[in-house]
């Protein structure tokens, strides 16, 4: 029976097997059944199966089926877990639009079926060991689904399903096409190209010349970069990435920038300058950003509208550069491989310099370098004009004498040497040599005044220039100094006439020649009233203007003076400008008869053709004569009347002058009247001022008009009447400080006889004899 022990000795019964472990039992695929006592085949997958109906190993009854357990699956004859239709899938290839996957089939059924799907409604067939997707989308992230599928058996009509997601990303599109770089600034070039289908994430792009590498990335279509130059071929690779980092295929090309205008030239210095050469210097830009073709070099004169220029071709490259608006020069040009030596000839001295140098490529003028230099000092250049004028100087007899010039070109620090050589003489052509030339410092100091120069009189000036390297030739002028005022005459003097105080003889000499300032042409003679303190009490009278003619000599002039001078008054007789001498004048006795003469009257006091009176006598009176001041200022003038037949009157021609005659010793009329006329008498007042009637020389006076005299006051000069029928003599009496001069006067004045003529002549016969004589009161 089934489970007895066995051996070699001991069979089991029929049907029954003994196994190793020595019992009997039934083999391999059949199972003991009980019921017929023997072993009986286990039932298959899909046998009916029960308690006592076994199914083969690895099936199990399921609702009296034979089949695998849940989660096993049948493969032959042996059911195998389900887990064993999971596959390992993997992404093999990734294109911009397709992704490969594959997978190693472990179900070892030839019926399970593969799917994949993504997006849902998307869904492809698989092989066995793989598939591939097609129609994505470019550097897109897709979530696929590889379904492992049974067919359904007569059993369980249900597919066995085994689910493998997988995530896995299209490769980005290639971007493009790359356009040429534009150049944003200096420093900065900007790419631009194509945009990528698909999505992308960002581009990235290497550009590559020589050593020089520059990698930017963006998520836009454009790149800048840093490191590019202009006119410069590159090679370029331009990736796009997607969310994965993956890479497209790579966008291979080169462009070249556009030339720009070239950097600065190295190196720009000066060598060699001297005064009127010198060298400059050069190498090729660092940065020429094109094909270099030629140099400009611009050099211009500080201060100044003067240039020149050099257009410099480089080993024949023609330049293209239009001339700017200065002179072209021939370049002199050295120098080797990438140095240039130009040189720079006919420059001027000591002036500063600027040069510009400018590199040519294809786009024209590059960026300009330059520098300033000085050319070294040389010997002064000539002065180009000489002016020499004069101004008169009106607080002095001097003129200031004012010399100018126009200096030739700077070279140096300039100083600049005056002479001033003075005549030796008015008409000579000697100049004075012993004088030293003065300085003025600094170039534009171009002007030398010189003080107190004289006037009228010639010069020689003479300006050279100067600067540490030598001097300029002398440029000289002539000149005539302008008038001014004369200087003082010379030998100035002045006397008095012995005989006429007013008359005066002045002697002088021209000014010194180096005093004259000018053609003496005219002497101006004044007068000054000075008191005895020496203060002026009038002002200047011009007395004298003299001409002359030609020449300068001993002037002798004899003049009377004005009226006005007076016994011991000073006066200051100045020339033109500054002699004088101060005189006093002292008068003389008056000579009323010499004043006929000089006058040319025939009398000083008259009697008209016309009717006469008793007691009065009308005259005519020289009033000029009588106030005449040749002899000295008139003091005192009068008329004395004396009856002509009296003994003691005075006689026509016998003057009286005496220095002791008092003027007002005369007796007055009402003496006079008391003693009868017998002695003479001063008719006219103190102070008395002779009649003026306008112009005329002669002016009416009458004698014996007052009627109103009182006779009582013997102290009265009164002009009263005379007794009638009576013969007079009328003298003339003038006083100076020096005296008095009585002057009788031959003319006879008559009056009219009175009524009574026998009464009236005894009077006049009584007064006679008690008169007292005039010559006893004046000597």
């Amino acid at each position: 029976f089934q489970g007895q022990p066995c051996s070699a000795d001991l069979e089991c019964a029929v049907s029954l097997n003994c196994t190793n472990n020595n019992t009997c039992d039934c083999l391999g695929d059949f199972y003991y059944d009980s019921t017929n006592y023997s072993c009986v085949q286990k039932k298959n997958k899909g046998d009916n199966c029960g308690a006592d109906i076994e199914c083969t190993p690895n099936l199990t009854c399921l609702s009296h089926i034979c089949d695998c357990s849940e989660g096993f699956y049948y493969n032959s004859s042996f059911c195998v877990s389900k887990s064993n239709l999971n596959i390992v899938v993997r992404t093999t290839a990734r294109e911009t639009r397709s992704i490969v996957f594959s997978w190693t089939d472990v179900s070892q059924r030839s019926d399970v079926n593969y799917t994949i799907s993504w997006d849902v409604s998307n869904t492809m067939v698989a092989t066995r060991s793989g598939v591939t997707v097609v129609g994505l989308v470019p550097g897109t992230s897709y979530s696929f689904t590889v379904v492992t599928s049974l067919p359904a058996d007569g059993n369980y009509p249900l597919i066995q399903v085994h689910q493998t997601p997988v995530t896995a990303w299209t490769r980005p599109d290639t971007p493009g096409p790359v356009n040429g770089p534009r150049r944003i600034d200096n420093s900065t070039y900007e790419v631009t190209f194509g945009r990528s289908t698909g999505s992308v994430s960002q581009y990235t792009m290497t550009v590559r010349s020589g050593s020089v590498e520059e990698t930017q990335s963006s998520t836009s279509i454009s790149m800048r970069f840093t490191k590019l130059r202009p006119a410069t071929t590159y090679s370029y690779s331009l990736w796009s990435f997607n969310g994965n980092s993956d890479t497209s295929v790579p966008v291979n090309g080169s462009f070249t920038t556009d030339p720009e205008a070239s950097g600065p030239v190295d190196g720009l210095s000066p060598a060699g300058v001297q005064s009127h050469t010198a060298n400059v210097t050069w190498q090729t830009p660092q940065d020429p950003r094109g094909n270099i073709t030629g140099y400009l070099v611009q050099v211009a004169l500080q201060d100044s509208t003067e240039c020149f220029f050099f257009q410099i071709p480089c080993h024949g490259c023609p330049t293209n550069v239009s001339a700017p608006s200065c002179t072209l020069r021939s370049a002199n040009i050295s120098g080797s491989g990438n140095v240039y030596n130009l040189e720079l000839l006919n420059l001027k001295p000591y002036r500063n310099y600027t040069v510009k140098v400018q590199a040519v490529n294809e786009r024209g003028l590059g960026e300009s370098t330059s520098l300033t230099f000085q050319t070294q000092i040389s010997a002064a250049n000539d002065i180009i004009d000489l002016t020499v004028y004069s101004v008169r100087n009106v607080t002095t007899p001097t003129v200031d004498l004012y010399v100018s010039w126009t200096p030739g070109e700077k070279t140096g620090p300039t100083v600049y040497y005056i002479l001033v050589q003075e005549a030796l003489g008015l008409d000579t052509g000697d100049y004075n040599q012993s004088v030293s030339p003065l300085t003025v410092s600094g170039y534009n100091n171009n002007n030398y005044m010189q003080v107190d120069a004289l006037a009228y009189w010639n010069y020689n000036v003479s300006v050279w220039a100067h600067t540490d390297e030598g001097n300029s030739s002398l440029k000289s002028a002539l000149n005539k100094t302008v008038e001014n005022d004369p200087g003082p005459v010379e030998n100035l003097n002045v006397t008095q006439d012995p005989t006429i105080a007013n008359i005066v003889t002045l002697t002088f000499e021209c000014p010194e020649i180096r005093s004259r300032n000018g053609r003496i042409d005219k002497f101006v003679i004044n007068q000054t009233l000075l008191n005895s303190q020496a203060q002026e009490v009038n002002t200047g009278c011009q007395v004298y203007q003299y001409r002359t003619a030609t020449g300068c000599q001993v002037y002798q002039y004899r003049t009377y003076w004005l009226p006005s001078l007076s016994v011991q008054d000073r006066y200051w007789l100045p020339n033109y400008i500054t002699s004088r001498i101060m005189l006093s004048f002292f008068s003389l006795f008056p000579r009323p008869e010499k004043l006929k003469e000089l006058l040319r009257v025939d009398a000083l006091v008259k009697q008209p053709d016309t009717s006469t009176e008793q007691t009065k006598i009308t005259t005519v009176v020289c009033s000029s004569c009588l106030t005449d001041a040749r002899w000295g200022i008139v003091r005192n003038v009068g008329l004395l009347v004396c009856v002509k037949s009296h003994p003691n009157c005075t006689q026509p021609g016998r003057k009286k002058r005496s220095t002791a005659l008092q003027f007002g010793q005369f007796p007055s009329w009402a003496t006079a009247k008391q003693q009868g006329f017998t002695t003479g008498y001063r008719t006219t007042p103190d102070k008395w001022i002779p009649p003026i009637s306008g112009n005329e020389q002669f002016n009416k006076f009458v004698v014996g008009e007052n009627t109103s005299c009182n006779a009582a006051d013997l102290t009265d000069y009164c002009n009263g009447p005379l007794p009638a029928g009576t013969e007079f003599y009328i003298s003339v009496i003038m006083c100076t400080t020096a005296g008095c001069t009585v002057y009788p006067e031959t003319s006879i004045f008559k009056t009219s006889p009175p009524d009574d003529e026998s009464s009236y002549i005894g009077a006049i016969v009584g007064g006679v004899l008690g008169g007292l004589a005039l010559v006893a009161v004046i000597g």
